[in-house]
């Protein structure tokens, strides 16, 4: 079973942050799975913990990439890392409180469709074709 599918779509061709990302999706899966099969709380709140550590590393190996390349839009990217940060502490926070509540566990469900969606399809894509542009020494949309 799994609950978000690996997608060509999700690779940049950037190895590490493609590794990366791979990672985020495996432990988001893993999450949901030991919750819908019933797993001890206590696994489903380690992988919880894990995606919240796991995502600031990810953030900050991201933002150094960008920073390396002189990505134009890098404060923007950040301030939408910052958002997602807050916005998943906000969720951890419902979730362990209401001992993973199934409403609860819904909207953390549509909050990582939407960041897979919203920021990994669309933020992290412009930045990889910023990068890619870099790298063949072509103009970038971006700039």
């Amino acid at each position: 079973m799994v609950i978000f599918p690996w997608e060509p779509k999700l690779e940049f061709g950037i190895d590490l942050l493609d590794q990366q990302h791979r990672e985020l999706i495996k432990v988001i899966n893993t999450f949901f799975i030991s919750y819908k099969c019933r797993d001890d709380i206590q696994k489903v709140s380690e992988c919880l913990d894990f995606l919240n550590h796991y995502t600031l590393y990810h953030f900050q190996a991201e933002e150094a990439f960008q920073v390396q390349y002189r990505f134009p839009l890098y404060r923007d990217h950040q301030a939408k890392h910052n958002y997602l940060s807050t916005q998943l502490k906000f969720h951890s926070t419902a979730l362990t409180a209401s001992r993973f509540a199934p409403e609860k566990m819904e909207h953390f469900h549509e909050y990582l469709e939407a960041w897979i969606i919203n920021h990994l399809l669309e933020d992290d894509l412009k930045f990889a074709e910023f990068v890619k542009e870099a790298d063949s020494g072509q103009p970038s949309k971006s700039e």
